[in-house]
């Protein structure tokens, strides 16, 4: 079969490879090209522990200090709140202890699957260097943060997650190089299951090449719709140019929603906006794994020549003007940690992730009988780039998938 891929990212790429892989040619369409979306600019953490959904009861309690606070680890704009409202509503549904149990069961048994599968991956494109097994660290200034989150590390081992608990002494003990800066953790735990890659954007460049190498086609353009007839989408535009292709892929992120309404799936989709600043850094000098600072909800992840720190989730659409307070108000705080092992401020970025309002991506067949819808993974589009690969060229090619997709489904709403 002749399949096109709407998406460059890690979740088109992975797909795209994994295709590629049961016999098929396959065509990816991206404007930017490969990896310049929100898998660019993320943490660079395979994070297997992040199994809990972002919609729960305490935070659903918590929405009217989220328009008002600029201190919350999730901010919501207030003149974005008319267009966001029906997606709120189907947030506030899914907050119920008994929606959490099922995201919480269905994303840990991806989230256990997802290093193999980058590992295997990587292996194929010859890039397995670029992940390294460092895991990473939650760390906290304050017993009442710790204690706040005691209990979901106690929780974890219900889905398979290790967390090692470390003292004060112990942490500083394996992370000597934050004690030139005057701020101390008093508590941390450490899972060893997170492997992390340095540079992300460049590792999904790298599994980009390997597609062409084994005779994939990139096209640098947008596909700007799909034409759906008698049940299945009959060719794609890219502005007046018409491309045929017996099956069709939608792995466009954030840029999703439309594509997947022209193939009669009305995805409730949204946008988690994503922060970074990148401080230069002699990695020698960082810490030797990412760690997330849990009062700030800020990962300081360790580059080869900086320490990237990523802020939280930001919901204001596609086209509202960047705010990079909400990740520079935290360089004061970082430079704490580490003192004079920190140089300039090198860059900020903001990206796009695609959010679905129970957290739960959509692996699944579209209504469109030869469309297949792979988006909506929000801050885990890195970490589970690799399995909705495997998965949607399970889907596609009509075998079994080694997961029940069933809560994955496009049509759960």
């Amino acid at each position: 079969m002749n399949i096109l891929v709407i998406g460059g990212g890690v979740i088109g790429v992975s797909c795209a490879i994994e295709l590629q892989n049961r016999g098929q040619t396959v065509t990816i369409y991206d404007p930017d090209g490969f990896g310049r979306g929100a898998s660019f600019g993320n943490a660079g953490v395979i994070a297997v522990t992040e199994y809990g959904p972002i919609a729960t009861p305490e935070l659903i309690r918590s929405i009217p200090s989220l328009l008002i606070s600029k201190n919350t680890p999730i901010t919501l704009r207030a003149t974005y709140l008319p267009q966001m409202l029906p997606w709120l509503i189907k947030f506030a549904k899914s907050a119920n202890k008994k929606q959490v149990a099922h995201a919480c069961e269905a994303l840990s048994a991806l989230l256990l699957a997802a290093a193999e599968a980058h590992y295997k991956i990587a292996q194929a494109a010859g890039v397995q260097g670029m992940i390294e097994p460092n895991g990473w660290y939650k760390a906290f200034e304050t017993d009442t943060g710790y204690a706040a989150a005691r209990a979901g590390f106690e929780m974890a081992a219900n889905y398979g997650i290790e967390y090692e608990y470390l003292s004060q002494d112990e942490f500083y003990a394996r992370e000597p190089n934050l004690i030139s800066g005057g701020m101390r953790f008093k508590h941390a735990v450490y899972s060893p299951q997170c492997p992390q890659i340095r540079n992300p954007g460049r590792y999904v460049e790298l599994l980009g090449e390997y597609f062409l190498k084994q005779g994939g086609r990139l096209e640098i353009a947008e596909i700007s719709k799909l034409v759906m007839n008698d049940g299945v989408i009959t060719h794609a535009l890219s502005g007046t140019h018409m491309i045929d292709a017996d099956a069709f892929v939608i792995a466009a992120g954030a840029w999703s929603r439309r594509l997947a309404a022209e193939c009669g799936s009305n995805i409730p989709l949204d946008t988690e906006r994503g922060y970074h600043m990148e401080i230069e850094a002699d990695a020698s000098k960082l810490a030797s794994a990412p760690i997330l600072w849990g009062e700030r909800s800020i990962v300081m992840s360790p580059r080869d020549d900086s320490l990237r720190v990523t802020s939280s989730v930001e919901f204001a659409g596609l086209h509202a003007k960047p705010h990079y307070v909400l990740v520079t108000k935290h360089e004061s705080a970082v430079r704490s940690l580490y003192g004079e092992n920190l140089g300039q401020m090198q860059n900020k970025w903001l990206g796009f992730r695609p959010s679905m309002p129970d957290s739960l991506p959509v692996i699944s067949k579209s209504k469109a009988d030869n469309a297949f819808l792979a988006f909506g993974h929000g801050h885990l589009g890195l970490t589970l780039g690799p399995i909705t690969g495997l998965l949607i060229a399970d889907l596609l090619c009509g075998n079994a998938p080694s997961f029940d997709l069933s809560p994955f489904s496009a049509n759960r709403f």
